[in-house]
């Protein structure tokens, strides 16, 4: 069993669910992934309070990164449709 950390990169990051992303790392059952993310508005940090610009992740691809910060997709070799992942 092998264990990935997914980190929060333009290569990892999307803002949707598709089945047209390709994905971004192919796992064996067993294995374990570690992500790292933004927060749901892309921002880099936690809140830097009051009066402070709040820095968010760029470039942004407007067609795929409309909604929340999310990375993956990951995919399970040999999985199918309707098992419990």
């Amino acid at each position: 069993m092998t264990t990935y950390t997914i980190e929060p990169v333009r290569e990892t990051l999307c803002g949707s669910f598709s089945r047209e992303f390709a994905p971004v790392l192919t796992i064996q059952s067993g294995d374990s992934v570690h992500f790292r993310t933004l927060d749901a508005g892309w921002h880099l940090e936690p809140f830097p309070g009051e009066d402070v610009k709040w820095r968010q992740f760029e470039p942004r691809v407007k067609e795929r990164d409309r909604g929340h910060a999310l990375c993956g997709p990951i995919a399970i070799h040999g999985a199918q449709a309707g098992m419990t992942l």
